[in-house]
């Protein structure tokens, strides 16, 4: 399997945003717009209690933000 297997073009861009909570909320709207989200307040607040752990960011401007979540 692929790495594109999994992504979604439409889900791949160039962010705006230069703080990290607002490139995390960029990158929540992007996915909210593509109806993958259920909840977004929800997913937002996972993610930054995760970030708080430790920080999901790999150096160079990239970053893989991820938390679980309860379905």
């Amino acid at each position: 399997m692929k790495i594109s297997d999994y992504l979604d073009i439409n889900n791949i861009t160039f962010l705006k945003s230069k703080t990290r909570n607002d490139t995390i909320s960029e990158l929540i709207d992007l996915l909210e717009k593509s109806k993958v989200l259920k909840n977004r307040d929800q997913f937002y607040k996972k993610i930054i209690e995760r970030e708080k752990i430790i920080s999901t960011g790999i150096g160079m401007g990239v970053a893989i933000p991820h938390a679980k979540m309860n379905t």
